[in-house]
């Protein structure tokens, strides 16, 4: 028997992204994040709050900092310090060269940045984020103006990153893809490919958890042993 224990309207706001370390939810209501105290699931408290950059749709958290994605006029990664939930503080932000839809964290934070390919971000520095380099799609063999594939989303385990891209080929099939980072200055593609469709169909979610990789597209979910990628 499941039942709803509260909802949005209770807790404040739309929530474009929400993450949980327990016992707080990080919760992005456009682009103020809002902190709460869910250890009482049935009154939940809110803690504090913090204004963003802009409009939030994704967190990543890790050791008392929340990374934050921005997809909406201002493309970019925040950074905010939440070891102490009563007084959240923005640590650093870094402006993306290029608009984005996903990033996923491992060594480095790696952003999806659709037709420009993969933005690798040094984020060892929680108040000075640095864009390190850019992995680039090879060009289109049908158009030189495009690249083969474009890159929509992002999931991360240390230095490999995998990623889903839409081909600019043929019938725009969606395929599964490796990029090695360990020289983030030359991120190298693995000799790996794993078609998710044989025309265009968009991937909703792709996530990462310990030795396993979920694909989930419209119909199906596709699911990986990501052990030994190399």
């Amino acid at each position: 028997n499941i039942q709803g224990i509260f909802s949005g309207q209770l807790i404040g706001g739309s929530s474009g992204a929400l993450k949980i370390a327990y016992p707080y939810l990080f919760s992005a209501d456009s682009h103020i994040l809002r902190i709460y105290d869910i250890s009482n699931p049935q009154q939940p408290t809110l803690v504090s709050s913090l204004v963003l950059p802009d409009f939030v749709d994704r967190f990543i958290y890790l050791d008392n900092f929340l990374y934050a994605h921005h997809r909406a006029a201002y493309d970019g990664i925040s950074i905010i310090n939440v070891a102490n939930p009563a007084e959240p503080s923005l640590e650093g932000c870094l402006p993306l060269t290029s608009r984005s839809y996903d990033f996923a964290l491992g060594t480095y934070a790696y952003v999806a940045a659709i037709e420009n390919g993969i933005e690798i971000v040094n984020v060892q520095s929680s108040t000075a984020p640095v864009s390190t380099d850019t992995y680039v799609p090879p060009r289109s063999t049908e158009s030189v103006n495009e690249p083969a594939f474009d890159i929509w989303h992002v999931a991360a385990v240390e230095n490999i990153v995998y990623f889903v891209a839409r081909s600019n080929e043929g019938n725009n099939p969606v395929s599964l893809h490796l990029l090695d980072s360990r020289d983030p200055k030359n991120p190298r593609l693995l000799d790996f490919q794993y078609q998710l469709a044989s025309s265009f169909s968009p991937t909703h979610e792709l996530m990462q958890c310990g030795p396993l990789l979920f694909a989930a597209q419209a119909n199906e979910t596709f699911l990986f042993d990501i052990s030994t990628p190399d």
